[in-house]
């Protein structure tokens, strides 16, 4: 079992491998708790309930990203606001990616997201239908925060800081991105390179067209 997964003996914990432990679990679906995050994806993916509940921080692999299938939900328990960060190691393209969501209908709430300075983003829309992302902050990625790719995305209190390619790039044909209550702290905030085939809406924002900017990272 892994350093994520330890904790006090006594609760029965599914892990990645199959096998049972006992410790605190990291997050739970229904009734059962797992000793990963990605124990408990994989049991979204498979079973009925797709609500994961994040119940402490919780780490992702560069050699294994989160992955969302349709309809699966992240949020922190009740009252708590939980941090995914990414551990070091050699992230390759195109998972380059805490979190990738691939399947309509998907939900994060109530979360952290850190790329802890490590080549990464935070989270990748990718051709879906509905992505939600409520009270979500995402800081320290040398990528983007937001990555919205041939998807639809809606955000309310999201918050991106020290995003090396600023807080949400939008492209992709028929990509739209709305944003709600939210503070977008990078010095490039939404950004876009087809800004005639994507759908951005985000209060408090004006578009503007640069030319010959360079972000960092």
């Amino acid at each position: 079992i892994n350093d994520e997964a330890k904790g006090a003996a006594g609760e029965s914990l599914r892990g990645e491998d199959g096998k049972t432990y006992y410790g605190d679990a990291v997050a739970t679906v229904g009734e059962q708790g797992y000793a990963t995050l990605y124990a408990a994806v994989e049991a979204a993916k498979t079973g009925s309930d797709k609500t994961i509940i994040l119940n402490t921080d919780a780490t992702v692999r560069a050699d294994a990203p989160i992955v969302l299938t349709e309809g699966i939900t992240i949020q922190s328990e009740e009252g708590e606001k939980n941090t995914i960060k990414a551990l070091q190691g050699d992230w390759k393209f195109p998972y380059q990616n805490i979190i990738t969501v691939n399947g309509k209908d998907c939900k994060i709430s109530n979360v952290i997201i850190d790329g802890q300075d490590i080549g990464v983003s935070g989270v990748h829309a990718y051709q879906v239908e509905s992505f939600t992302l409520d009270n979500v902050t995402i800081q320290n990625c040398k990528n983007a925060g937001v990555i919205v790719n041939g998807a639809t995305v809606t955000a309310d209190k999201l918050s991106t800081n020290n995003n090396g390619w600023g807080s949400v790039n939008v492209d992709g044909a028929s990509s739209a991105f709305t944003a709600t209550n939210s503070d977008f702290q990078d010095n490039v905030q939404i950004y876009t390179e087809t800004p005639s085939d994507v759908t951005i809406t985000v209060d408090g924002l004006d578009p503007v067209t640069g030319q010959g900017a360079k972000l960092k990272g």
